[in-house]
């Protein structure tokens, strides 16, 4: 990722981050320490400024879809992705994208089969979050 890759909104916030940054250091800080630091946070998945994308655009994310999955053993249960561990409740069926299966459902297909341990699952359906549901930004 490069400086190519980033929105006018994403260069914009980082100017803003730059300027803020020098006047509370009392030292320049550079638009492109800001971007350097904030495309480093994004490759790892922990940047609030830059969001990572591969060479065709945005990374695809789950966050706040529901998953119908099936079980090897032929149960069938949902799950609900969503962002933030403190978001998450198992009573609810609810995951986050800090759990081994989270990470794997945020970028999961409908076809696709979780392997790990015991645990084995294929994704039958996914549903698009609602856009009036407050949790699918949390």
């Amino acid at each position: 990722m490069n400086i190519n890759d980033l929105t006018p909104t994403e260069l914009e916030n980082c100017a803003i981050i730059a300027c803020r940054e020098s006047f509370e250091l009392g030292r320049t800080v550079t638009i492109q320490d800001i971007i350097l630091r904030e495309t480093t946070l994004a490759k790892l998945g922990f940047s609030n400024v830059i969001e990572l994308k591969n060479k065709f655009g945005y990374v695809k994310t789950n966050v706040g879809c529901t998953f119908f999955i099936e079980y090897s053993d032929g149960k069938v249960s949902k799950i609900k992705l969503v962002k933030e561990f403190d978001a998450s409740n198992a009573d609810e069926n609810m995951t986050s994208i800090e759990s081994k299966v989270g990470k794997f459902l945020d970028t999961a297909n409908e076809g696709d089969v979780y392997k790990n341990n015991d645990v084995e699952f294929i994704i039958v359906r996914i549903q698009e979050p609602n856009p009036t549901d407050e949790q699918a930004t949390a």
